[in-house]
């Protein structure tokens, strides 16, 4: 934003780092978790991933809201699924949805080192719509979604899966719409 660099700690500030030569630092906002993902919206809010608590925003004057922090239910899941745990990327398509990974659906934040030895698919991609106000699951069953990035295209995003060492393709409009696709998959390390 404005040429300036922002990044979140984990004691839950996001600091943002002065443009033209990024010498000085400042805190842009005081968030009460730890912010990992961070995209602008159209209108100039910085968007970010807390984990354990949801998406929030956080407005050009440093006001922090929550944007969400909970989903439908999955009903199949034998765990409350609907609150989320470990939200941790996001993106925002041109029409303004937020687009966004939950690492685990079982594990906190503290916890997330127990979901890499387990390996399972824990984590789901999830989407917010700002016009409706709601939140729901696109794709279940991920093995820790971790990255996001929308296409080119406004009708896809990529994400990495971490543990599974991959990188995927995801459809949410057009005559796609709903596909995934691995894009590039045995990766020699984590994404």
């Amino acid at each position: 934003g404005d040429d300036n660099l922002y990044t979140g700690t984990r004691h839950g500030n996001i600091v943002r780092f002065l443009a033209p030569d990024y010498k000085k630092s400042e805190i842009f906002a005081r968030i009460s978790g730890h912010p990992l993902g961070l995209s602008f919206a159209e209108n100039g809010d910085l968007l970010t991933c807390v984990g354990g608590m949801g998406v929030y925003k956080v407005s050009p004057d440093g006001k922090v809201d929550r944007v969400t922090d909970e989903t439908n239910r999955g009903w199949l899941s034998v765990i409350d699924d609907s609150r989320l745990r470990l939200p941790d990327d996001l993106d925002v398509a041109p029409d303004g949805r937020i687009f966004f990974s939950e690492a685990t659906i079982r594990y906190e934040m503290a916890d997330w080192v127990v979901d890499a030895l387990e390996g399972r698919g824990n984590g789901r991609l999830l989407c917010h719509d700002p016009a409706s106000g709601r939140t729901r699951t696109l794709l279940r069953g991920l093995i820790f979604p971790n990255g996001i990035t929308i296409c080119r295209d406004g009708q896809s995003l990529l994400f990495a899966e971490t543990w599974a060492c991959r990188i995927s393709l995801y459809w949410f409009d057009g005559p796609k719409k709903g596909r995934r696709e691995v894009v590039v998959g045995n990766l020699p390390g984590y994404p």
